[in-house]
C-alpha cells in the first residue's frame, strides 16, 4: 500500500504531513462552529447540539493526534495503516460529506472551503506517495 510506505519517507515531507494533518483538523472545525449544528440541523429530525459538535470534534482531535504521534513514533505497517483508515474517515469522507452537502443545497456548507483546500491535498499527498 502506498500510503503506508509514504509515511515512512526518510525526507522531511513525513514530519510536515504529520504535523499539518491535526492543524488541518482544528481549522476545519473553526471554520464549521456553530453554524454546522445549524445546517446538520435543518437536515436531520434528530439533530445535535453545539456541546456534542464540540464534544465530537474535541475527541476526533485528540485521536488525530494520538494516530499522528502513533505513525511518527513507531513508524510500522500498524501505526501508518492506521492514521491512513483514521484519515479515510476524517478527511476524505468528511471532505466528501461537505461537497455532496454544499452540491444538495446548491450553497455554502460550514467547513466546505476548508474541507476542498485542506482536507482533499493532505490526504492525496497521503495517498499519492
Amino acid at each position: 500500500m502506498r500510503a503506508v510506505h509514504a509515511l515512512r519517507a526518510p525526507d522531511s515531507r513525513r514530519g510536515v504531513l504529520l504535523a499539518a494533518i491535526p492543524c488541518a483538523f482544528v481549522v476545519h472545525f473553526l471554520e464549521e462552529g456553530t453554524r454546522f449544528v445549524t445546517w446538520f440541523n435543518a437536515h436531520v429530525p434528530r439533530g445535535i447540539t453545539t456541546d456534542l459538535f464540540w464534544t465530537v470534534n474535541i475527541v476526533a482531535l485528540v485521536i488525530t493526534m494520538l494516530a499522528c504521534a502513533l505513525a511518527w513514533l513507531a513508524p510500522d505497517d500498524v501505526g501508518d495503516l492506521l492514521l491512513f483508515a483514521w484519515l479515510s474517515f476524517l478527511f476524505a469522507a468528511n471532505a466528501l460529506f461537505h461537497v455532496v452537502g454544499a452540491l444538495a443545497d446548491r450553497s455554502y456548507m460550514a467547513g466546505l472551503v476548508t474541507a476542498i483546500l485542506l482536507y482533499v491535498p493532505a490526504y492525496v499527498v497521503l495517498v499519492r506517495d
